[in-house]
């Protein structure tokens, strides 16, 4: 699958190119659809998602982001029924000449058998990536249910970002 993934999204006319990230701990949120992505670039836009997201639990402190160099992708995996989930970025891909981001994410799942809390989670991750034009983003969401996994693919044109 992995193979099909790299050459779907690199061709002599386009090429793709993998971005470094890095994880960003400290941003809570509480997001109930999924699976889902987000690319804030701003700090309003950070502010106004975490607003609208965020978990009533705690009081956690904000990371500071330099939204001049940098931008955060979060994916979310959504509502599920015990802790135990995580979500794993395992490469962002962009094309320069498409201005297209590429998130392949895998959601980890408790193994059967294994204790976990019994609480409702909504697994989320943020990445920051440095800072990119941006006219598309595409997410593919490797979800796993029970003993097989599915790959839900996501695709959403945006404003340019210079």
């Amino acid at each position: 699958m992995m193979a099909i993934f790299l050459i779907a999204f690199s061709s002599k006319s386009n090429t793709y190119q993998e971005l470094k990230f890095q994880v960003v701990e400290g941003i809570r949120v509480k997001v109930d659809s999924g699976p889902m992505f987000v690319l804030i670039d701003s700090e309003d836009s950070l502010m106004n998602f975490y607003h609208n997201y965020r978990a009533l639990i705690g009081k956690e402190k904000i990371p500071r982001i330099d939204f001049s160099r940098k931008m955060l992708v979060g994916v979310f995996a959504g509502r599920r029924p015990s802790g135990g989930y995580s979500i794993d970025v395992e490469r962002i891909l962009y094309s320069e000449k498409e201005r297209h981001l590429v998130i392949h994410a895998v959601e980890k799942c408790p193994e059967p058998g294994t204790m976990v809390i019994q609480v409702i989670t909504y697994p989320g991750v943020f990445v920051s990536i440095d800072r990119v034009p941006v006219k598309k983003v595409s997410l593919e969401f490797e979800q796993c249910y029970g003993k097989k996994r599915e790959v839900k693919k996501i695709e959403r044109s945006i404003d340019s970002r210079e």
